[in-house]
């Protein structure tokens, strides 16, 4: 199915989709998740200069002020810190480009599956994932989602090299990488299903093999499990709820009642929602077509092979058990937060794959055109997503103030305006986030004060302004009192 000229040229998508990713790497945190973004680089930070205990991760928003709050095991947080102390800077862009960075080694990872097993054009490999608006969107967000996603690529790679040339410590990486694609983000643990289904496969034939891959798969269990059930759960009896008010025992998921979900499940409009998620954010809708030829396609040419059960397991498996039991968990949580389905890329891209790689067979002349139009015009279909954020303006003045007069380890009270945790981002502090009727409380801002407030920061018109804690509170005292409620 591959030809010759193809491997010279197949890299091209990967390049231009690097280039498409530099406006938001010079981008400083807004717009796409900004709320998790920030918090992301606000554990960052406080890994490289707070404190570098990973059990303690540690975000900006000091409810109980010492930040420490149960989340995803921060290993993503861990190796962005690393280049940040090495250069001594915060720049976002530092965490964005650890985060491309790891998409481009899952994105080689996936491509290098599709081609040695699925036989796929190595061109078409890469144009499947160069089209994708999830890895367009989501691929240099100061999130973990790319580092999750780059650990389960490398499992299931890893784990097929295995099974093609054995070799222990192919299959040791590959259970590591699902351990780790796990503890970053419970929601891509479907992508072990591969190794789960190849236990049992494995069983008649080579026995040690599957006893092997299942003790393997069981030990990659453990670090989830003790993060998850038991220490995040600690960290909340300890530390307290997040400071939202979400308890931290609650953010493996932050769904909903199954009841709940199943009452949703009923309704024709959460079908709705799923299937407009899956068809723009994953598939894209201009390309259903190619898709749905490219799985035609996979399935004809699955048929007897002797690896037919791991085909069907990536195609269809990955999909016929992340859906149902995500939905179960996290009811209509999959939007806006669509990364939820992360484990869906590895069967989309194998369907565009094979939809790229049948029309390269069928018109070789025309292919390379349809492939070069597809790729260039992703990011001119989202070009939406390059604007600036337009809350950025509201810090054009305050953030140099307060670089220059709030020392480092003094903390601030900041107006929130609905984004919760990214309003302390841009000024890099540590502290507080309240909307106007808190800042106004009297008692309650005195109070903050006693526990180590120095600085509010609040919105005056289209600009956020800087005053010390005392001066806002004289200001704030001296304000005529509301008249009493009489009530008709």
């Amino acid at each position: 199915m591959r030809t010759q000229g193809s491997h010279g040229l197949g890299w091209w998508p990967l390049a231009y989709f690097l280039l498409a990713q530099v406006p938001f790497l010079l981008q400083p945190v807004s717009r796409t998740h900004k709320w998790r973004q920030a918090d992301t680089a606000a554990v960052t930070r406080n890994l490289a200069w707070e404190s570098g205990d990973i059990r303690l991760p540690r975000i900006d928003a000091r409810g109980d002020l010492t930040g420490v709050t149960g989340m995803e095991f921060p290993l993503f947080q861990a190796a962005a810190a690393i280049p940040m102390r090495i250069l001594g800077s915060d720049a976002d862009a530092i965490g964005k480009g650890a985060a491309l960075a790891s998409l481009v080694v899952g994105w080689l990872a996936l491509v290098a599956l599709m081609v040695r097993r699925f036989g796929l054009d190595p061109l078409a490999a890469h144009a499947s994932l160069a089209v994708s608006p999830f890895l367009f969107l989501y691929g240099s967000r100061f999130m973990p989602e790319s580092f999750a996603w780059m650990c389960g690529m490398v499992a299931l790679e890893r784990f097929d090299a295995w099974l093609s040339h054995r070799g222990a410590w192919r299959l040791v990486l590959a259970c590591a990488a699902m351990s780790a694609a796990m503890l970053v983000r419970p929601f891509v643990a479907f992508l072990g299903l591969p190794l789960a289904v190849g236990a049992v496969v494995l069983a008649r034939r080579r026995p040690w093999s599957a006893a092997a891959v299942a003790a393997g798969g069981a030990l990659a269990l453990l670090p989830f499990a003790l993060w998850y059930f038991w220490w995040v759960p600690q960290l909340a009896r300890d530390f307290g709820p997040l400071p939202s008010g979400v308890p931290g025992r609650d953010y493996l998921f932050m769904g909903s009642p199954i009841r709940e979900n199943l009452a949703a499940m009923a309704s024709p409009g959460f079908w709705a929602v799923l299937a407009k998620v899956i068809c723009q954010e994953y598939v894209s809708w201009q390309l259903l077509p190619l898709a749905l030829l490219g799985g035609v396609a996979l399935w004809q040419t699955g048929r007897g092979r002797p690896d037919r059960w791991l085909w069907l397991t990536v195609t269809i498996g990955i999909p016929a058990i992340t859906l149902p039991v995500l939905l179960l968990l996290t009811g209509r949580h999959f939007s806006p937060h669509d990364y939820y389905l992360a484990a869906l890329m590895p069967p989309v891209a194998l369907g565009n794959a094979a939809g790229f790689d049948v029309l390269r067979r069928r018109w070789p002349r025309s292919a390379p055109w349809v492939v070069a139009l597809a790729v260039i015009a992703l990011p001119l279909t989202l070009f939406h997503h390059y604007r600036p954020d337009p809350d950025l303006d509201r810090y054009r003045n305050v953030v140099p103030l307060v670089a220059a007069s709030v020392p480092s380890g003094d903390l601030v009270l900041v107006e929130d305006l609905g984004g919760f945790a990214w309003h302390l981002h841009p000024l890099r502090r540590r502290g507080w986030i309240e909307r106007r009727p808190r800042l106004e409380d009297a008692v309650h801002v005195a109070d903050l004060a006693r526990r180590g407030c120095r600085w509010v920061v609040w919105l005056d018109g289209s600009e956020y302004r800087l005053s010390a804690v005392e001066e806002w509170l004289q200001r704030v005292r001296a304000r005529p009192a509301a008249p009493p409620f009489d009530p008709p």
